[in-house]
Order: C-alpha cells, then sequence, then structure tokens
C-alpha cells in the first residue's frame, strides 16, 4: 500500500510542524487545526513523543547514545530546577522566531482517526547533503529534536511541560534499556503515550 493510499483514511493532518535549520540557528513553525486548537496542548504532547521517538530511532548509534544522554541531562536539570524555564540547546544553538535560506527543513504532519489513532508522517528537506555522508556524524536531526523541546519549554505552562517532560522520560528509559530493533520505535511511541496518559489519569483534578 502506498503512503498516500493509506494517508487518504486519515483526512487532512490536524497539526502541522515546520522545523528550519541554518547553521547554528533553528526555527520552529506550528500549524494547528481547528479541531486540534481545543485540545492544543494535548496534541502538541503527542506529537514530541512521537516525533522524538521516530528521530532517535532514524539516528546512527553514535548520535542515538549522544542525543539520549543529552535528554536524559535536561530532564534532570528541569527536576533538580523546580522544571524552571532552562536552556534546553547546546552552547551556540539559537531559537529564533524565523530562519531565512534553511539548509535544512523537517516537517511532519500528525493525524487523527475518529477512533482516536494517532499517525505521524516525517519528511526532510536537505539542501546540504554533505553534512550527512556519514550516518554516524549526523548533527541535524538532534538539533531538530532540541529546539522542538526547547520550544515546548519556552511556551507551555509548568503543568503542561510536566506532562511532555514524563512522555519524553519514558521514551528515553525504554531506549536506554534495550539493544533496538525493527520495532522497538512502535513501542518507544507506545510507551511515552501511555506513560502520559496513565499520568494525566492519574492527577485527573489535581495541580500536576
Amino acid at each position: 500500500m502506498s503512503i498516500l493510499t493509506f494517508l487518504m483514511g486519515w483526512g487532512n493532518p490536524i497539526l502541522k510542524v515546520k522545523i528550519s535549520i541554518n547553521g547554528l540557528y533553528g526555527s520552529i513553525a506550528w500549524d494547528i487545526s481547528e479541531k486540534a486548537k481545543r485540545q492544543e496542548v494535548d496534541y502538541k504532547t503527542y506529537f514530541a513523543v512521537m516525533y522524538i521517538a521516530k528521530m532517535i530511532s532514524n539516528l546512527g548509534s553514535t548520535n542515538e547514545f549522544l542525543l539520549l544522554d543529552k535528554l536524559a541531562e535536561t530532564l534532570q536539570n528541569l527536576k533538580e530546577n523546580n522544571l524552571k524555564r532552562t536552556k534546553i540547546l547546546p552552547t551556540g544553538q539559537l531559537l529564533k522566531e524565523e530562519i531565512s535560506n534553511p539548509q535544512f527543513v523537517f516537517s511532519a504532519e500528525l493525524y487523527e482517526k475518529p477512533n482516536g489513532a494517532l499517525n505521524l508522517q516525517t519528511h526532510a528537506n536537505i539542501k546540504n547533503k554533505l553534512l550527512l555522508l556519514d550516518k554516524d556524524i549526523d548533527p541535524v536531526t538532534p538539533f531538530s529534536v532540541y529546539l522542538l523541546w526547547q520550544d515546548l519549554t519556552n511556551t507551555l505552562s509548568t503543568r503542561q511541560l510536566k506532562i511532555v517532560a514524563v512522555g519524553i522520560n519514558s521514551i528515553v528509559s525504554f531506549y536506554k534499556s534495550k539493544t533496538w530493533g525493527l520495532t522497538d520505535l512502535v513501542e518507544a511511541t507506545r510507551c511515552g503515550l501511555i506513560s502520559v496518559a496513565q499520568y494525566v489519569g492519574e492527577n485527573d483534578g489535581n495541580e500536576i
């Protein structure tokens, strides 16, 4: 079955994201459907969990470990600082409102069926392929993850940020605990989404 045929059953995306990168600078543009705006934070959480799980699975072994360690470090810093807003991006990298002439553009769409099933489609438009000749030296994919995590850290409420952190922590723990295989992306995504649902359910009506 082609991707086009598959997606026709999902209708229009409920959320679209474009992550643009040029050197040490990056920007994020969100396109939220009217339906998703009523639960914008929920869908951003779902997107973050699914996107980060997928990007980790796409990396070569060296960058997988580096990205996991960096995510674990940022999660620990947030915990130690009681979710005080902090800089996620490595030194020298900046999140800007807009990037001109991006060399790399990661785009993604989140789809939802009437039964609540979610599907994430991702695409990469790479102008400078010379930087990605070695699969184990990919500075761009991790940068896209840091940019997303930084944007959410900057914009979400403390409660919402904690929920996203729970999902990311579940993904990191999953990947660090096992040798990866072809089915791990599905399982990592499932672990992240389930941990978010459980955490929200356990704290429903309470201040998280």
